[in-house]
């Protein structure tokens, strides 16, 4: 399938499109990325070089590729950090379900982390929630995105779980929140979990903890599961096991180095099972 890929674009490591577009591809999709900006590496650094794009510099690649005729053939959109853009991805979403009423919409909100709070600008944050939310059928928080777009800080399984129907009453119905890195009162120290909630049913599924210094898992992560759910045509429970799995092979990969290494563990992207998902409802 063709996805357009809508996240930031650096020239060192494998964060945003330069990981979900790469996992994507290992997975048999062809990409389209928007780059949202063009940078030299994550922030994460002590110096940068590069900057965000304007949000009319990403319309016009927007624009661009329609007047290429591409958009006709995305069967699924996906965005993550979107810096000055996130009217330009809603305006993405419509033009490409236009054409293909079907399309899907992955969104990782890319809003925040709860040690540091929000770094977005409140207006992006808005957008996310105000615009983008209601439009995706896919979703991707972290613990601080879910607590910021849910309405409340959260502790126990119980209250994530609410909090994720919480979600899809915000959104549309048949919204699927998958939330990366649990953090929640009952969890074993040792393990990193991550919960798949539909409305019908939910899957948690978990992964030994290794220390990692590395950015990008989130992206990754998110475009790993678009894409076995997408091969798997919606087996939610199956594209949590893989990409858990997968996630685990790029982690053990890369060990202690400064960035994912995506090409060492790209054989076990789309073949490898991890732990089974335990179903809670």
């Amino acid at each position: 399938m063709t996805v357009l890929s809508i996240s930031s674009r650096v020239a060192l490591g494998h964060i945003g499109n330069a990981g979900a577009g790469f996992c994507l591809q290992r997975l048999g999709h062809r990409v389209l990325p928007l780059d949202t900006t063009l940078l030299s590496n994550h922030l994460g650094y002590p110096r940068h070089g590069g900057r965000l794009l304007e949000a009319t510099e990403v319309a016009a690649l927007l624009q661009g590729l329609e007047e290429a005729g591409a958009l006709g053939d995305i069967e699924a959109v996906m965005s993550g950090f979107l810096g000055r853009a996130a009217d330009t991805a809603a305006d993405a979403v419509e033009r490409v379900r236009a054409r293909r009423p079907g399309a899907l919409y992955a969104l990782d909100p890319v809003l925040g982390e709860r040690e540091g709070g929000l770094y977005v600008p409140p207006a992006t944050a808005a957008a996310v929630a105000e615009r983008l939310l209601p439009m995706a059928d896919l979703a991707f928080p972290n613990m601080f995105e879910l607590d910021y777009l849910s309405g409340g800080e959260l502790g126990t399984l119980e209250g994530i779980l609410a909090a994720t129907d919480r979600l899809r009453r915000r959104g549309r119905p048949n919204l699927v929140v998958v939330v990366t890195g649990l953090e929640r009162d009952e969890q074993p120290a040792e393990t990193i979990q991550m919960l798949a909630s539909t409305p019908d049913a939910a899957w948690l599924v978990s992964e030994k903890r290794r220390p990692l210094q590395a950015h990008g898992t989130g992206d990754c992560f998110a475009a790993l599961f678009l894409g076995h759910y997408l091969n798997g045509r919606g087996d939610v429970a199956g594209a949590l096991q893989r990409s858990a799995g997968a996630m685990a092979a790029i982690v053990a990969a890369t060990g202690d180095a400064a960035e994912l290494d995506l090409v060492a563990a790209q054989d076990r992207l789309a073949g490898m099972d991890g732990p089974e998902p335990v179903r809670l409802r």
